[in-house]
C-alpha cells in the first residue's frame, strides 16, 4: 500500500489528483502559509512558473531543470563568468561617468543592463541546480 495522502490541484473539485508523502505535505503547507495562499493555489502557481521556466530555457538554449547535474568544472566556470561580468559592469559604469554625449551614455547603459540580465539569469540557473 502506498503511503501518503491524496491532494488535488483544485480545492473545489477533483482536478489534478496526486499522491503526496506526509513530509512533502507538511513542507507544502508551511510554504503556502508563508506565501499567504492555499496549498492548491501555490501548486498551480509553481506549476505555471516551472513550465514558463522550462520553455524559456529551451528557447534560449539554456540548461533546463531536468538536464544532467552540473559538474564542479561547469559550476566553477559559471562562477568565473559571473566575476568577469561583474568586472564588466563596473568598467561600463566608469565609462558611463566619462561619456561625453547622451547617446554614448545610453549605448553604454544598455550594454550594462544586458550584462546584468545575463548575470541574473546565471544566478537564477545556479540556484536551481
Amino acid at each position: 500500500m502506498r503511503k501518503g495522502k491524496s491532494i488535488f490541484l483544485e480545492d473545489e473539485s477533483s482536478l489534478g489528483h496526486m499522491l503526496a508523502p506526509p513530509e512533502l505535505l507538511k513542507f507544502m503547507d508551511k510554504t503556502a502559509k508563508k506565501l499567504n495562499m492555499s496549498r492548491s493555489a501555490m501548486n498551480r502557481r509553481v506549476m505555471e512558473a516551472f513550465c514558463l521556466y522550462m520553455e524559456e530555457a529551451k528557447v534560449f538554449g539554456k540548461t533546463t531543470f531536468f538536464n544532467k547535474k552540473q559538474t564542479v568544472g561547469t559550476w566553477l566556470e559559471e562562477r568565473n563568468d559571473f566575476h568577469r561580468m561583474t568586472d564588466q559592469v563596473e568598467k561600463l559604469l566608469t565609462e558611463i561617468k566619462t561619456a561625453k554625449t547622451p547617446d554614448e551614455k545610453i549605448a553604454l547603459l544598455s550594454t550594462q543592463v544586458a550584462v546584468m540580465g545575463h548575470m541574473i539569469n546565471l544566478l537564477h540557473k545556479t540556484t536551481m541546480t
